[in-house]
Parts: C-alpha cells; sequence; structure tokens
C-alpha cells in the first residue's frame, strides 16, 4: 500500500497459518458432529444443547477474536480515507450546491417570465374577444335582434366566447451536452387518517391501493412482545418462532 511520505503506513498484520489451520480444522469437525448428532430422545437433546453451548460457542468466538484486531485496523483506517476523500471534496461539493442552484434558479425566473407573457397573451386575446362581441351586439340590436344581442353579451359576461388562444411561448434555455434540468415529483401524506379512510373505502375495488399503506412494523412487533396470542388488531396475526440461547457456565 502506497502512503505520503509524511504519513506513517498503517500495518495490518495477517493471521498465523497455524491458527486459521487450527480454526478451519475444529470448525468442519465441529459441523461434522452435529450433522451426525440423532436427537431421538431427552438425553440426546439435551446433550447437543451442551455441545452446541460448551464447544460451539467457545469455537465461534475463537474465530471472531482472530480477526477483531485486524479488522478494528481495518476500519481506522477505511475512517482516515474516507475522511481525507471527504475533506478533499468538501469544496467540489459547495461547488456544486452553488452552482446548481444557481441554474435552477435562473431557469425557474426564465420559465416564470415565459409564464407571464403567456399569461398576457391569453388575456389580450380574451379581451379582443370580449370588444369584438360587444361590438356586434351593438350591430345585432340596431339590425332589431335584441335576443342575439343579449345572447352575445351573456356569452361575454360569463367567459363562454369561443376565443382564439395564441400559441404558448415555450421556454429554450441553452442547452450543454452532459446536463439536464430533469423535474422529479414526490407524493407527502399531509392526513394520514384520510389516506387511511381513502384506501379502506376502495381497495376491495382497487387492491392496488393497500400498497399505499405501509404497516409499522416495529409498533406491531411490540404489541405483539406484551400481548402474545391476546393480539386482537384487526387485520393482524401474531406468530412467534423459538430459536436457542446459549452462554458459557
Amino acid at each position: 500500500m502506497s502512503t505520503n511520505a509524511d504519513e506513517p503506513a498503517i500495518i495490518i498484520e495477517s493471521v498465523s497459518i497455524e491458527k486459521t489451520t487450527e480454526a478451519a480444522k475444529q470448525s468442519n469437525t465441529l459441523l461434522e458432529r452435529v450433522r451426525a448428532w440423532d436427537v431421538s430422545d431427552p438425553a440426546e437433546f439435551q446433550g447437543l444443547q451442551c455441545f452446541l453451548r460448551d464447544r460451539v460457542a467457545p469455537a465461534r468466538k475463537f474465530i471472531v477474536e482472530l480477526y477483531k484486531s485486524q479488522l478494528a485496523r481495518i476500519r481506522d483506517l477505511k475512517a482516515d480515507l474516507e475522511s481525507k476523500r471527504d475533506a478533499l471534496l468538501g469544496p467540489i461539493v459547495e461547488a456544486e450546491r452553488i452552482g446548481t442552484k444557481k441554474c435552477v434558479d435562473w431557469r425557474a425566473e426564465e420559465q416564470r417570465q415565459v409564464d407571464e407573457e403567456n399569461r398576457k397573451a391569453r388575456e389580450a386575446a380574451k379581451k379582443k374577444a370580449e370588444d369584438e362581441a360587444l361590438k356586434l351586439a351593438e350591430r345585432l340590436t340596431e339590425q332589431g335582434r335584441p335576443e342575439a344581442a343579449e345572447k352575445m353579451l351573456t356569452a361575454a359576461a360569463n367567459g363562454t366566447l369561443s376565443v382564439a388562444m395564441p400559441a404558448p411561448i415555450v421556454a429554450a434555455p441553452a442547452r450543454v451536452a452532459g446536463v439536464t434540468f430533469p423535474t422529479s415529483w414526490s407524493a407527502e401524506v399531509v392526513d394520514k387518517a384520510a389516506l387511511v379512510k381513502y384506501v379502506a373505502a376502495n381497495c376491495d375495488a382497487v387492491p392496488a391501493l393497500l400498497a399505499y399503506l405501509n404497516a409499522n412494523g416495529p409498533a406491531l412487533n411490540k404489541v405483539a412482545q406484551s400481548q402474545h396470542e391476546a393480539l386482537a388488531i384487526p387485520g393482524v396475526i401474531a406468530t412467534s418462532s423459538t430459536g436457542m440461547s446459549k452462554r458459557t457456565v
């Protein structure tokens, strides 16, 4: 491993061949013993428990201890390298943050201006249509057609005139190869009760809606731990699994 001249090398000693050979031999021997163990009566059941506690568990501890110091040194080395990397990356990350914000802000402002121009164009087209409708209503009145004139005035007042809207202006910022401005969307639950009611009312017809609700596993498990078979939450059942805890005596 190469290091800078002013930095001390971190030496990670390897585990001796003798110890790893011993551990491998012991592990395989223990595995074969357990595989061959026939649990057919209380004595064998008790014997296997003692074997796991007195032979297998210490063997596990021995192997873990073999690599404990080396793994600790590797973690320290990894943490040190990541710290140095992050220190160098700090100005880069800040430059990206500032530059990205400036570009996004500029694009948003450009889009705002385009939207404002489109709004003004639509309002101008609507105003033109209303003025033309008023003039037409005046001519209809002069021609002795008051009902037609009234319909025209009512349409103008209600905003139901047929208006020829101008083609919208579309923002076309200067593009740079390799740079895009994707817009991402995400959902935020602001009324969980309303969401639950909606899903409950419609999940029979649309089962996929159930995916909108995620059960809180840790909270439900805590209730199951305290209530066991007495757990009585609609849609939830208590399940159990039995393991074995070992300690050296």
